[in-house]
């Protein structure tokens, strides 16, 4: 993973703009206007493309392709939290649908391990930053920074008044953390093995009582009003413009911490800002779409009543 987000890096940020901006109108295109389906959209082509290179033009990626294997992942994520066993057919309808959207049988043996890392949490914070900005009277002026040159100088420009794009993005992941809670089992086993990510159940059930999980409760730790102070749990962006020591310390912690802190750390952000203000330009007063926002900010459920909507012209006249 670290290789492809360093190839994505050196191909530069005006590259992966213009796939975000083409992802976009390919999305407002597609059958269906959820919101949350509409930014999984957005979110998957850019992942294909501009991260995970795969050689196909962003409006040549099936759209129903793209549909299924969103709400594949979802749905088997939901199914997952409860007892009852997952249908035999899913996984295999899942890789069939992502089989045609990355066909390189050699540069993705297994698609489902490739696209899960760069999609599954993106969308979601993509889908939470766009759901704050509609609702921020500042937003469109941040991210219009980033949309009018996309550099990392943008991306953390703080003009005193207005908090950073950057800024924005952290208070989204401190209050929305892609995981509330993140384990890992230690093994302290007699010998040490490999062992590839899909055994990881069938090692736990074999040797449990020889793994010790430790769970760090991020969703917690991020609300402390000890730490963040009584408007722990407002969503405010200009907190970063005077954090303590502790709070410095705790704010990447969506990421994980030490060696098993998530190799996209430094790069996710940014492209989620990116991506961000590409929906948003399109959505934004005067366009001929616009948002309309639900009772709640959901996560990978939950989105009930948000809708990106066509505007007729005579209403954009009269705005």
């Amino acid at each position: 993973m670290m290789s492809l987000l360093k190839a994505a890096t050196e191909r530069g940020w005006t590259l992966f703009q213009t796939i975000a901006i083409d992802s976009v109108e390919e999305a407002l295109h597609a059958d269906g206007k959820d919101f949350d389906v509409f930014v999984q959209d957005v979110t998957m082509r850019v992942a294909l493309v501009a991260i995970l290179d795969v050689d196909v033009p962003v409006g040549e990626l099936n759209s129903e392709d793209i549909h299924v294997v969103s709400t594949l992942i979802t749905k088997l994520w939901s199914l997952s939290k409860h007892p009852e066993p997952i249908p035999a057919e899913l996984l295999p309808q899942l890789n069939h649908h992502l089989r045609r959207l990355m066909p390189d049988e050699s540069e993705y043996p297994n698609p489902l391990d490739f696209v899960i890392p760069v999609w599954e949490t993106m969308w979601r914070v993509v889908a939470t930053s766009v759901a704050y900005a509609q609702a921020s009277s500042y937003s469109s002026d941040i991210f219009s920074r980033i949309r009018s040159s996309p550099t990392m100088d943008r991306f953390r420009h703080f003009d005193g008044t207005h908090p950073s794009v950057e800024w924005f993005i952290t208070e989204v992941m401190r209050l929305h953390p892609p995981s509330q809670h993140i384990t890992r089992a230690s093994p302290i086993l007699p010998f040490r093995t490999f062992v590839p990510p899909n055994f990881n159940k069938l090692i736990t059930k074999l040797f449990g009582p020889l793994l010790r999980h430790d769970c760090a409760d991020i969703g917690t730790a991020l609300r402390l009003k000890c730490i963040w102070g009584t408007d722990a749990d407002t969503f405010e962006p200009l907190r970063f413009s005077r954090v303590t020591r502790e709070q410095e310390m705790i704010k990447s912690l969506p990421f994980g911490y030490g060696r098993l802190k998530c190799v996209a750390a430094g790069w996710a952000p940014m492209a989620a800002g990116i991506i961000s203000a590409a929906i948003l330009d399109r959505v934004q007063e005067g366009s001929d779409f616009g948002l309309v926002a639900g009772k709640c900010i959901g996560g990978r459920e939950g989105w009930s009543g948000w809708s990106v909507v066509p505007v007729a012209a005579s209403s954009r006249k009269s705005m």
